[in-house]
């Protein structure tokens, strides 16, 4: 009984030990080395040419002649407006036509007030003339005092009511819009049901060409000279147009100085043409030159700089010597050669 438990408490130290064996973990994963994507760089290569000096002008089609037609009169209801742009008129043709029946209206009433009220002093005339006899055959004198009064009264009235018969009778007579030359209407208001006319407003435009001709103002204008030959890009079409004197021509000068007009030197286009041209004049010119693109080049008080790209892919800072600008190019006079790579 003894050795057995003697065997067991030596047995169990021996059991504990077991399960207090290290345990082996598993292996970390192998070490990786992160590597971050090659930066890049938007560039343009260092260029050798010509660089232009420019000036982009707007040139504006013009007819020689214009005649605006308004409406002559406030808040009467509009009749029609007959024309439409791009059509042919004569002088005198109908353009608009306003609604008189108001006027018309009116005028009948006006003319009945004044025939009663020169009735009326006709009246008052001939009953003082007989006053009158009478006061002269009793041998009193007569008192005109009240007879002035309302003579004078009566002769006022019939006097405003003149002036507004004459206003109606204008207005009458300028119901009617007509062509005030022969031409082409270049413009002209749409009619709808119920509009009011407003004093003032252009009804139409009537445009005579006599030369077709186009303007040019600003800071283009003062390097254009009569006599000057400059190409227009109107549409897909290239011209050759002259600057001109627009008196020599009686064109009517719309523009604010300083203003050129230009005329095409040979057959002009179609109607129809774009009113609108672009007109490039030369400033200036240099030859074979290194050159970069002006928004590629950094520029403080003291110093011009551009980013190069180098051959191993790092960008540096390189100090230029610049020259001629022009047409968004900056001659590179020195601090960089042909092909190398600059960055925006």
């Amino acid at each position: 009984m003894r050795r057995r438990l003697l065997t067991l408490v030596l047995t169990l130290p021996l059991m504990s030990g077991c399960f207090m064996l290290p345990v082996d973990q598993p292996p970390p994963p192998p070490l990786t080395i992160s590597v971050p994507p090659e930066f890049e760089y938007i560039t343009v290569p260092v260029e050798r040419g010509d660089i232009k000096q420019e000036l982009r002008a707007i040139a504006s089609y013009t007819p020689s002649k214009r005649e605006f037609h308004y409406f002559p009169a406030d808040g009467i209801p509009v009749l029609g407006i007959y024309v439409t742009a791009g059509q042919e008129v004569s002088q005198g043709d109908l353009i608009a036509e306003l609604d008189v029946l108001e006027l018309e209206n009116w005028y009948e009433e006006l003319s009945r007030n004044r025939d009663l009220s020169r009735l009326e002093l006709s009246e008052l005339e001939e009953k003082q003339a007989i006053l009158s006899r009478q006061a002269a055959s009793a041998g009193f004198k007569l008192d005109n005092s009240s007879f002035i009064w309302s003579r004078d009264t009566l002769r006022l009235t019939i006097a405003n009511l003149d002036r507004l018969i004459e206003y109606v009778e204008q207005r009458k007579v300028d119901r009617h819009i007509q062509a005030a030359i022969d031409g082409v209407v270049t413009s002209a208001m749409i009619y709808f049901d119920g509009m009011i006319s407003t004093y003032g407003t252009s009804v139409a435009t009537v445009s005579v060409d006599l030369v077709i001709s186009f303007f040019v103002t600003g800071d283009a204008a003062e390097h254009m000279k009569k006599g000057d030959r400059f190409e227009m890009i109107l549409g897909d079409d290239v011209h050759l147009m002259e600057v001109i004197d627009p008196d020599e021509f009686n064109i009517t000068v719309t523009a604010e100085p300083p203003y050129a007009y230009l005329t095409f030197t040979g057959i002009p286009p179609e109607p129809g043409f774009d009113t609108t041209g672009i007109i490039y004049i030369p400033l200036g010119e240099i030859e074979n030159v290194l050159f970069i693109p002006v928004s590629h080049l950094n520029r403080t008080e003291e110093r011009s700089f551009v980013y190069v790209l180098d051959d191993n892919g790092l960008r540096t800072v390189r100090d230029v010597e610049t020259g001629f600008e022009g047409d968004g190019l900056i001659e590179i006079k020195s601090g960089l050669s042909e092909g190398e790579l600059v960055i925006q």
